[in-house]
């Protein structure tokens, strides 16, 4: 049977006792959207780190063990930003390209992820 990321997040939205709707507006999308997310077995690596973040739970790398085929790094680059991010016209944007081995990734991204982010905000910065 097909690993779906999107049944792997509901479970563990209903284990940590939240609501879809809470979850799907922390997530940036209509409940409805929700529900069709609940049955995707791919989704892009910022929307798998997002529910990561939401839910304090590892999916990057339960993702990855469970996916049957290679990990598909074009989701990466083709990801969208969150609909609620607003960049201001007068902000400056930037991108980071980051390399490392399959399984480095899977085990220390999140956790870079979270770190970068905090620091980023200690000097002004967003992530995106």
């Amino acid at each position: 049977m097909d690993y779906i990321i999107g049944d792997a997040i509901r479970k563990k939205i209903e284990e940590k006792g939240m609501t879809f709707v809470s979850f799907a507006d922390k997530f940036g999308i209509t409940d409805r959207n929700l529900q069709y997310l609940f049955k995707k077995s791919d989704l892009t690596l910022q929307q798998v780190v997002r529910a990561s973040e939401i839910l304090s739970f590892d999916f990057v790398t339960e993702y990855l063990k469970n996916k049957k085929s290679k990990f598909d790094f074009q989701n990466i680059e083709h990801s969208e930003r969150p609909p609620k991010t607003k960049v201001k016209s007068e902000n400056v944007t930037m991108s980071i390209n980051l390399s490392a081995e399959i399984t480095t990734y899977a085990k220390n991204f999140p956790e870079f992820l979270k770190n970068l982010s905090m620091e980023a905000s200690k000097f002004g910065f967003t992530l995106l």
